[in-house]
């Protein structure tokens, strides 16, 4: 997601168990290597993991901005995909 002045990788969980899943998937990423935020609301758990502190509001920066984001979302579909949970 890219914000004003900022972007993040964001994943949300919904239905039954929503929290628990979200526990077992953010075992993949352990806090001494990421850096993440839980985000909760009544349909849905969230984690937020930040990329830049740079967004749309910063065109002269947008290739630095996309290249971030492409690189950090694909690690983490990627560190998901395969561990096959």
């Amino acid at each position: 997601v890219a914000r004003k002045n900022r972007c993040a990788v964001n994943l949300w969980f919904q239905g039954e168990n929503r929290s628990v899943r979200r526990e077992e998937t953010m075992e993949l990423f352990p806090e001494s290597q990421y850096n993440y935020t839980y985000r909760d609301t009544p349909k849905f758990a969230g984690v937020g993991f930040p990329v830049l502190d740079k967004g749309r509001g910063n065109r002269e920066d947008w290739n630095e901005v996309r290249e971030a984001l492409v690189a950090k979302g694909t690690e983490v579909y990627n560190k998901i995909y395969e561990s096959d949970i």
